[in-house]
């Protein structure tokens, strides 16, 4: 008999051997389906008997979980006809929030209130919403407008201060000048400091020269006067001499 005859053998004889145990267990363990009768004192409940009666326990539990699914259909059935109405109000809540406008929405963004966990259904009459303190009583759209807006407004008013910028810089140069004073020669290296500086220091001199040239110019003047009082006052004795000697003649 070669090895593939014999390991056959062999493999049958076991199988032999793991069915008749099977048999054997199924013959001394049998489910006890109907309750039997007790001989020796230990009840021994069957299983149809124990089914039935964990059916009777389940079955209240089931006709509650019914009675709440048949109450749970009629409130969805209600739910699902007031659906299209819900969507309606919350469109043209959304359109009153973007856009503005929509008839029997006043204000256009107004607070949620709520009842329990429901949402009060009303078009009016709620207070506006609040960020950061502040009522929201426009539309995003007006919000968005009133925002390009201010952002142009600050656009102007950096521009102007640019050119204000500008302008003070050219002012400041043109009253600064370009070049330290000794190494400034034109006016507009000079700046209009210096050249004022400069002219005030001129009429300083102008007036210091004209202060020394004024002094012998008193003096010559009043030197003058002096001698034209004496000139007339020897004229005069001259005068009065000529006639007493003429008298006298």
């Amino acid at each position: 008999m070669t090895k593939l005859g014999k390991a056959l053998v062999l493999f049958n004889l076991v199988l032999s051997v793991v069915f008749v145990a099977w048999g054997i267990g199924l013959v001394t363990n049998q489910v006890p389906w109907n309750t039997p009768q007790s001989t020796d004192g230990v009840r021994v409940q069957g299983m149809v008997k124990a089914l039935e009666d964990e059916v009777k326990r389940l079955t209240p539990g089931q006709q509650a979980a019914d009675a709440r699914w048949a109450d749970a259909y009629v409130e969805l059935q209600q739910l699902e006809n007031q659906r299209p109405t819900n969507q309606r109000y919350y469109a043209d809540l959304l359109n009153s929030v973007r856009h503005g406008g929509v008839p029997g929405i006043d204000p256009p963004v107004q607070q949620l209130e709520f009842q329990g966990n429901q949402l009060v259904l009303k078009r009016t009459g709620r207070n506006p919403l609040e960020i950061n303190g502040q009522q929201l009583s426009v539309s995003v759209d007006e919000s968005m407008r009133a925002i390009d807006d201010k952002m142009k407004q600050i656009q102007q008013a950096q521009d102007e201060v640019k050119d204000l910028n500008a302008k003070t810089e050219e002012l400041t140069i043109l009253i600064n000048g370009t070049k330290p004073r000794g190494q400034a020669v034109t006016a507009a290296e000079k700046g209009l400091r210096v050249q004022l500086a400069e002219q005030e220091e001129m009429i300083k001199g102008l007036q210091l020269e004209e202060q020394y040239l004024r002094s012998p110019l008193t003096y010559l003047t009043l030197q003058t006067d002096q001698l034209r009082r004496r000139q007339a006052a020897l004229a005069g004795r001259l005068d009065e001499l000529s006639r007493v000697s003429g008298q006298q003649r």
